[in-house]
């Protein structure tokens, strides 16, 4: 987990509830989902094991690369197989490509009984919490802010560690921007309409 906390004077708090919102609303992760248990026989079921698989924070590797040779990075798949006893842990997931990696490989999943199986299957998916509407989707593990007076309050940023908790803030604040140009350009066009 990545976390900042720092204090902001002379705004008005409510901006500090909108930076929040858009921490925990607007930013894109990857989680694992439409999980296909092929075979389970440990005492955990598999609704179960589907929702710890995608509650792992995935990082992506090499965002930034654009080009023609990159790896398609929504056609990545995740697979795991095991037979007992053992601990799985994320360590234990394999990717079907290299454009992404867990947070941690020690995020324990599940233990497995002697001769107990495993075999699951499943994709990776990018959204936020706001598209998505699960909190699986959303980078932040904690953002909060306390009002220090009228002009004065200290927001806390928490992430996963799929991002770091400063890009998550940059990021949010772009998008803050973004959302901001969008509605002045609507409300000009309609404005030009009357």
């Amino acid at each position: 987990m990545e976390k900042i906390s720092f204090s902001i004077e002379g705004l008005n708090i409510q901006y500090a509830n909108i930076i929040r919102i858009y921490i925990i609303n607007s930013i894109k992760c990857s989680v694992i989902e439409n999980v296909i248990i092929k075979n389970n026989t440990s005492y955990f079921c598999d609704e179960m094991i589907a929702q710890r698989l995608g509650l792992i924070p995935l990082i992506k590797v090499n965002e930034n690369e654009e080009s023609e040779e990159s790896v398609d990075k929504t056609n990545c798949k995740i697979s795991l197989s095991a037979i007992g006893p053992k601990n799985i842990y994320s360590k234990d997931i394999i990717f079907s490509n290299d454009s992404y990696k867990m947070v941690s490989d020690e995020i324990f999943l599940l233990s497995l009984g002697d001769k107990e199986v495993i075999d699951i299957i499943g994709d990776i998916e990018e959204g936020t919490y706001y598209t998505k509407e699960h909190a699986k989707f959303s980078v932040s593990c904690g953002t909060s802010y306390k009002k220090i007076s009228d002009d004065l309050f200290v927001l806390y940023v928490e992430t996963t560690g799929s991002i770091s908790a400063k890009d998550a803030l940059i990021e949010s604040i772009d998008n803050i921007i973004d959302d901001y140009e969008k509605l002045k350009k609507d409300f000009r066009s309609l404005n030009s309409k009357f």
